[in-house]
């Protein structure tokens, strides 16, 4: 957990020192024109292009993505649409159903009691955002927010991307006494991460075709801003309200310490030369974005704040319907159960929030209320030798209802779901021992090596009740559930039993930023 932690902060604060520059796609187009005239003719007075109307359009820019970011910061933290644990296709998830959001760098669960599958213990599962991951890499290619400069097909792609790895805790195989009917799950604590003896239990990908998120991409970031000029022309009223404080400001001493900047940058013998002067323009607009933030000028503040809250408003509530569109996604497991036959898991997720209901201080509606619909397809990666059985072991169809609980004001809420998950066994179970003498679920002895095939073909059935609690704004939350089975995977008969874990989302901790 310590080491969980410690990387999360390295993340966190690699992250944190990359902070984007907020330089409009126009000024950047400005930038470059200045550069080739200059590259011309080295006489070349670029002081005029560099205007009072340049720096407001830039200033509403990043007031806009400023408000944006501070959106989705608010809407980050009441998400519970995530998997964070391992999918509904682990041997040790306390999901029934598996969830279609993805996070957007790193998150980590440590879980213990799935009821279909006996012969796991408690499984730890790291889980990577593609893009999330790319960034931290790539720290000069950090976009800013709102810039569709980003929007190639790669990073498109790495955004929907995302990896998982499950670990078991259990030994790799237990001896199970003649006299003692226990399955082999024994487990070391919850927080022992590989614990003794840990192997690889599972491993997978999953990629989101249709989801929810702040707008990233050229098309979501027109869709958003159309929608806002939708609801009024609350930009326009914006920059017209920021020009007259601008011009009651006296904006040129700016003009003129941008003009002064680049000249010295024309006269270094760098490389990067547009980066260097789009670093300088940026640093000047934040100290006059600092100089509007704590202007004083009676009426022309005050219209100009006023225009700002509009626009604020419009733009929360433009986001509702990128809110509540529904989400899909495609997920593939690989999963290793201890003693059986390595299986792959194919499966579709779909998922619909409603009940939107405005939170505290916020003007747009979040989803209260998810509905998640699995389907999927379970097959035996190998046949042993020696063995009639077709390749499909399984089908498996789950849904599942959630609700955000407990007070209006706070915005990261607990979750209370109900599930219900249905399993035809096509095909009877393999199990495979090595070094054992005796199966892990019952005291039957075998010669080594061996295979047995039990007799598992036919109908699961499991229902189950679930919360997960958060606490704060840690991103940290514990699911504790509890589920009734007519049977499990291997024997047929029925059982209660609860299911529990903790996981930890670092989204969390960047949605406080």
């Amino acid at each position: 957990m310590k080491k969980i932690i410690g990387l999360s902060i390295l993340i966190l604060t690699a992250l944190d020192s990359a902070e984007p520059l907020v330089v409009s796609p126009t000024t950047h187009g400005i930038i470059k024109k200045i550069i080739e005239e200059k590259s011309k003719d080295n006489s070349f007075d670029f002081k005029s292009i560099i205007r009072q109307t340049t720096l407001a359009r830039d200033l509403q820019a990043a007031d806009s993505a400023r408000s944006a970011k501070a959106n989705a910061a608010t809407m980050e933290r009441r998400r519970f649409d995530k998997q964070l644990g391992e999918s509904a296709a682990g041997g040790g998830t306390t999901s029934l159903v598996s969830k279609a959001g993805i996070g957007s760098l790193f998150s980590a669960a440590f879980e213990s009691g799935a009821l279909a599958k006996e012969s796991q213990g408690t499984i730890t599962t790291f889980r990577a955002q593609g893009y999330g991951v790319y960034q931290l890499f790539n720290p000069p290619r950090q976009c800013p927010f709102q810039d569709p400069s980003c929007d190639t097909p790669s990073e498109i792609t790495l955004r929907g991307l995302s990896f998982h790895l499950s670990i078991d805790n259990a030994k790799k195989e237990v001896t199970v006494p003649a006299t003692t009917r226990v399955a082999a799950n024994t487990t070391v604590p919850l927080l022992g991460l590989l614990g003794s003896g840990g192997r690889i239990a599972g491993a997978g990908a999953r990629f989101a075709v249709l989801k929810r998120h702040i707008p990233t991409g050229e098309k979501e970031i027109k869709e958003w801003r159309d929608k806002v000029t939708t609801l009024g022309d609350v930009s326009k009223t914006r920059i017209e309200a920021l020009d007259s404080l601008l011009e009651a400001m006296d904006a040129q001493p700016t003009v003129d310490a941008i003009h002064k900047a680049f000249a010295e940058e024309f006269a270094k013998v760098e490389n990067n030369l547009l980066a260097r002067l789009e670093k300088r323009y940026a640093d000047n607009l934040a100290i006059l974005q600092s100089k509007v933030d704590k202007a004083d000028l009676g009426d022309v503040v005050t219209n100009y704040r006023a225009s700002v809250r509009a626009f604020d408003d419009a733009m929360a509530k433009a986001l509702e319907p990128i809110l509540f569109k529904p989400a899909l996604t495609f997920e593939y497991n690989h999963q290793q159960p201890a003693n059986e036959v390595p299986v792959s898991n194919l499966r579709i997720i779909a998922d619909k929030p409603f009940w939107g209901h405005s939170l505290g201080s916020s003007t747009a509606k979040s989803p209260q209320g998810l509905f998640t619909l699995n389907a999927a397809l379970t097959f035996y990666e190998r046949i042993p030798e020696g063995l009639k059985a077709g390749r499909l072991r399984d089908v498996q169809a789950g849904l599942q209802f959630s609700r955000q609980v407990g007070a209006a004001h706070w915005d990261n809420r607990p979750t209370l779901s109900f599930a219900g998950y249905y399993q035809y066994m096509k095909e009877n179970a393999v199990l495979e021992f090595g070094t054992t003498a005796q199966t892990p679920i019952v005291p039957i002895p075998l010669p080594k090596p061996a295979v047995e095939i039990l007799n598992t073909k036919g109908s699961i059935g499991i229902v189950q009740g679930k919360i997960e609690i958060p606490i704060g704004k840690t991103g940290v939350v514990f699911p504790i559930a509890i589920s009734w089975a007519n049977r499990t995977e291997l024997i047929k008969a029925s059982g209660v039993k609860g299911q529990f874990g903790i996981s930890f989302d670092l989204d969390k901790l960047f949605a406080q930023k």
